[in-house]
């Protein structure tokens, strides 16, 4: 590979990167729809891999990200760039890790929405 398709390569990435930011569903954690939260999650680790690559120093993740999310809550950080890529694949797994969680607790607190609602009726 040539330095000039390097150069041309390196700014597609940028260039992906920065759209990615652009309309990423920052809520998507938040979302009721499956489909609107595993498209939310795969745009998520997308950007993390390409801002392993792009934006090693996160000057483009923080110019662009929102300051909150709709619901209040600070805008997550990308991982922190690792040489070895072992910490990409970490953070991969903490996160899915982390997402089953969050599914289980809203499973859990929807079931004792509907408890409540059935009990409110009778």
């Amino acid at each position: 590979m040539s330095f000039t398709d390097y150069l041309e390569e390196s700014s597609q990435d940028t260039n992906r990167y920065k759209e990615l930011l652009k309309n990423h569903d920052w809520d998507y954690s938040q979302s009721s729809d499956n489909r609107a939260y595993k498209k939310g999650k795969a745009s998520w680790e997308e950007i993390i891999r390409l801002g392993q690559l792009v934006d090693k120093n996160r000057k483009i993740f923080d110019k662009m990200k929102p300051k909150k999310l709709s619901n209040g809550e600070v805008v997550p950080q990308l991982p922190q760039p690792s040489r070895d890529g072992k910490s990409i694949k970490a953070d991969a797994e903490n996160e899915k890790k982390r997402t089953s969680r969050e599914q289980k607790t809203r499973k859990s607190v929807d079931d004792e929405f509907l408890q409540l609602m059935k009990r409110t009726k009778e």
